[in-house]
């Protein structure tokens, strides 16, 4: 898991280093890499943790594009353990595809943008069978 992790932090730095991009006739296409903050509800058992991986966004013009990403989070903390449930351990791996809607409320070279879409979890607790739940999301960001 250790290893994975890093392997991931590695793509993560060197995507940043420079993003790929296509542009032409008012669509654009990017690829870019990718770190979100998942928040969970405390009745999930789960603990708030980073994701990382890397998004394909398609632009329509200068305001409206789709994303689609993918991402993952390696051994984050539960409470599953606590429970009595048997066959559990405190961590699970997850990941998360997605795909958003970007609305870009700016015209500049950086401008705020709000986004909102669906995609699905994929939780893998140590010892039990792994889970997949469909998910909505929103949020705000710098484009």
């Amino acid at each position: 898991m250790k290893h994975r992790t890093a392997g991931l932090l590695l793509t993560f730095l060197a995507l940043s280093a420079g993003f790929t991009g296509v542009a032409g006739q008012g669509l654009t296409a990017r690829v870019a890499p990718l770190a979100t903050a998942m928040r969970w509800s405390p009745e999930t058992g789960l603990e708030n943790a980073s994701f990382f991986g890397g998004a394909a966004t398609l632009g329509f013009g200068r305001y409206v594009s789709l994303q689609s990403s993918y991402r993952t989070a390696a051994g984050f903390a539960t409470s599953f353990g606590d429970s009595g449930y048997s066959g559990t351990d405190n961590s699970l791996d997850a990941s998360i595809f997605a795909t958003d809607v970007q609305l870009r409320l700016g015209s500049g070279r950086i401008a705020p943008v709000l986004l909102g879409g669906g995609g699905i979890v994929h939780l893998q607790p140590d010892g039990r069978e792994s889970v997949r739940q469909i998910m909505a999301n929103y949020g705000a960001g710098v484009d």
